[in-house]
C-alpha cells in the first residue's frame, strides 16, 4: 500500500502527542509513520481476523479463482478468510520476540481474557498493557509495510496494487472503527 499523508492523517489519533493528528513523525519518509497509525492498522486487521474466524466452518466461502501470473491461466480453489487469518498470524510470528508472541497468541489469536493470560504467563496487568501497546505497534508496522500484498486495508486483501481501487480516507476511518457514520 502506498502511504500518503492523507491516509496517515485519517488513521492517526487526533489527541496523539507524537504526531498531533497528522500520522507522521519527524520526516516525510513512508517508514516514519506515528505509532498511533500502526495501532489503527493492527486493530483494523485484528477486527477482520476475528470476523473471518467468527463464521461457522460450514458457511465459510470458497471461491474458484484464476492464479495470476500462471502460464496456463489455471484456476484454483481459494479460501480468502483462512488465508487472511494465516497471514495475520504469520506477521505476528515473524515480527515479535518469544515472550511477546506468547501474549499475542493467547490474547489476540485465541481470544483469551487478559486476566487469564496474565495469570498463565505470570505477568502483572500493568506489564500486560505495555505489551499490548508494543504488540500493536510492532505487528501493525509489519502489516502496514508488507509487500507485495498488504493485509491493510482488509477489504483489499490480495488485490495487486495496480488493480486495487482508490482508497477513500473517510471510508478507511469508518471501517477501522475510528469514527462512526
Amino acid at each position: 500500500m502506498q502511504w500518503t499523508p492523507q491516509i496517515a492523517a485519517e488513521l492517526a489519533r487526533y489527541g496523539c502527542r507524537d504526531c498531533r493528528g497528522t500520522g507522521r513523525v519527524g520526516s516525510i519518509e513512508p517508514k516514519a509513520l506515528c505509532p498511533c497509525v500502526y495501532r489503527a492498522v493492527f486493530r483494523a486487521c485484528h477486527r477482520r481476523f476475528r470476523y473471518c474466524g467468527g463464521t461457522q466452518s460450514s458457511v465459510r466461502r470458497v471461491s474458484f479463482e484464476r492464479i495470476s501470473g500462471a502460464v496456463d491461466r489455471s484456476m484454483t480453489w481459494v479460501r480468502r478468510a483462512e488465508d487472511f487469518r494465516a497471514d495475520f498470524h504469520a506477521c505476528g510470528l515473524r515480527s515479535l520476540p518469544k515472550h511477546l508472541y506468547q501474549f499475542f497468541s493467547f490474547y489476540y489469536l485465541h481470544g483469551a481474557n487478559q486476566e487469564l493470560v496474565c495469570r498463565r504467563l505470570g505477568v502483572s496487568p500493568r506489564l500486560a498493557d505495555k505489551w499490548m501497546v508494543e504488540i500493536e505497534v510492532t505487528v501493525g508496522r509489519e502489516i502496514a509495510h508488507l509487500e507485495p500484498y498488504s493485509l491493510f486495508p482488509p477489504q483489499g486483501y490480495m488485490i495487486p496494487e495496480r488493480r486495487a481501487y482508490q482508497i477513500d480516507p473517510a471510508a478507511v476511518r469508518c471501517q477501522t472503527g475510528l469514527i462512526s457514520r
